[in-house]
């Protein structure tokens, strides 16, 4: 069974445009904007846990362009801004 992590090191939040959907939580290893503007995050496959080997670079989601407003990194205990003081 897979495991959060699995799909990258590091935690996201990402806003929405739309007021009426929930922000979006997703791990990642790298997000890149891409040309369009669409949002692209990607993780690191990598079959021996103990191994720093890059097996796969795996694409785990695209939001597309317009449909969201910001990412920043996020706590994992409860989704607030990790970079920030003051974030209101």
């Amino acid at each position: 069974m897979s495991k959060p992590n699995d799909y990258g090191r590091r935690y996201y939040r990402i806003s929405l445009v739309n007021p009426e959907q929930q922000d979006i939580y997703a791990h990642a290893d790298t997000i890149e904007v891409g040309q369009t503007g669409e949002l692209i995050l990607k993780g690191i496959f990598k079959h021996d846990p103990n191994s720093n080997t890059i097996q796969l670079a795996q694409l785990n989601a695209i939001i597309a362009p317009g449909t969201w407003s910001g990412v920043f990194a996020a706590s994992v205990l409860d989704g607030s801004p990790v970079a920030f003081e003051d974030f209101t």
